[in-house]
């Protein structure tokens, strides 16, 4: 009897692109994910992100060994008075999103471009082939 077992494909036959956003494949879907299009161009790969009801100052944007983290976070408080000043009703609501897109090591915190405008958050940053980036590194034998 014959068994095939198919695990799906190897790390190393997935293309670099697949290997920069495999973030994107475990993506569980609800009302807190963050709603996001890559879009790859010849030199530079651009996230545009969807954070509807979100300001800049919600916004918190790290890179971190090869990680980049985009959170926002929001705290919102409504508060219904009467006539004299007493407080009748007050609501307290918190909403946070956060994603990580693994974009290798090779990009640098300078080479980020990130705009917000109207609630979607722009970024671009350049996107270097197998052959830019240094997979070996030999060491000089003497």
């Amino acid at each position: 009897m014959d068994f095939n077992l198919d695990f799906g494909p190897s790390y190393s036959s997935v293309s670099p692109f697949e290997k920069l956003f495999s973030s994107l494949d475990s993506c569980v879907c609800s009302k807190n994910v963050m709603n996001t299009d890559v879009i790859e161009k010849e030199n530079i790969i651009e996230l545009i992100i969807d954070l509807p009801g979100f300001r800049k100052e919600d916004l918190k944007i790290e890179l971190e060994n090869g990680n980049l983290r985009i959170s926002a976070e929001r705290n919102i408080e409504n508060e219904e008075k009467d006539a004299d000043g007493k407080c009748v009703r007050k609501e307290r609501n918190s909403e946070s999103r956060s994603r990580v897109f693994h974009i290798g090591k090779h990009v640098r915190r300078e080479d980020i471009n990130a705009k917000f405008e109207n609630g979607t958050l722009k970024l671009s940053f350049p996107r270097l082939t197998d052959e830019q980036v240094e997979n070996k590194k030999y060491i000089d034998i003497k």
